[in-house]
């Protein structure tokens, strides 16, 4: 009887689950992130403005950065991949640029319900977006130049890039760590949902992502730990940055 009830048991949870193309397995694990996105755009006006430069931001880097990516970490397909020369475009980078990036830049201010105030003495001239962008390229391939693959490569360059931030405006610390802690779990959640569905999750991961089955291709419950560790540090760096080149700091309502 035990036997009965725990094979109609699997029969039931395998009829939950279906399959997903290779051609929409980038689409269905960034639907989560649209949707939280969406969700903190309505719930918050004050940081709309924020939200969407940084999405914007996003947008655009999204789909340039791939070109490290998919040289040895992951090479997605597409619904919609737009070929231009060697390179090519998916919808899916914009989209999951603007997402994370635009959900990492106010997810501090709306869970804690804080608003935005001039900072007094702004440390926007002793280190400006220039500066940034020079650090985090002097990090990524000073880190491929290692020997690290490129999202760890990029996660140190995230890291690298927000140190100073964090050193000037102290106060934007809390923002910074939580935002980083924020991204990770949101990202673990939204692959936890869409792996937990899909019955073969495993083939599409080995077939998308370059460093399955490696010393570098570690999982927890089946999702990548490289995509965390990514996750925080670019939300790390994405959470106070707004605040930091505006000069403004947060405070309660």
């Amino acid at each position: 009887m035990c036997i009965g009830n725990s094979t109609q048991r699997k029969q039931s949870y395998h009829r939950d689950m279906f399959i997903i193309s290779p051609e929409h397995f980038y689409l269905y694990i960034t639907i989560p992130l649209v949707v939280i996105w969406a969700a903190l755009y309505l719930v918050n006006k004050e940081t709309r403005r924020e939200q969407k430069i940084l999405s914007l931001i996003g947008a655009v880097i999204g789909p340039f950065s791939e070109g490290f990516f998919s040289r040895e970490f992951w090479l997605p397909h597409g619904i919609l991949p737009i070929h231009l020369g060697h390179r090519t475009f998916l919808l899916e980078d914009m989209l999951f640029g603007a997402a994370i990036v635009g959900i990492a830049a106010v997810i501090f201010e709306v869970m804690f319900r804080t608003h935005q105030r001039k900072f007094k003495q702004s440390s926007k001239k002793v280190y400006e977006p220039p500066h940034m962008l020079l650090i985090f390229i002097a990090a990524f391939f000073l880190a491929l130049s290692f020997g690290f693959n490129s999202i760890y490569a990029s996660a140190f360059a995230f890291l690298a890039t927000a140190a100073p931030l964090v050193f000037f405006r102290r106060d934007l610390f809390l923002n910074a760590l939580f935002s980083g802690i924020a991204v990770l779990l949101i990202l673990f959640g939204s692959y936890f949902a869409i792996f937990s569905l899909a019955i073969n999750i495993g083939s599409l991961m080995k077939g998308a992502w370059l460093i399955y089955g490696t010393t570098l291709g570690s999982t927890l419950v089946g999702i990548p730990i490289t995509q965390l560790i990514w996750g925080f540090s670019m939300g790390f760096l994405a959470g106070p940055l707004y605040e930091f080149v505006k000069g403004f700091r947060i405070s309660k309502r």
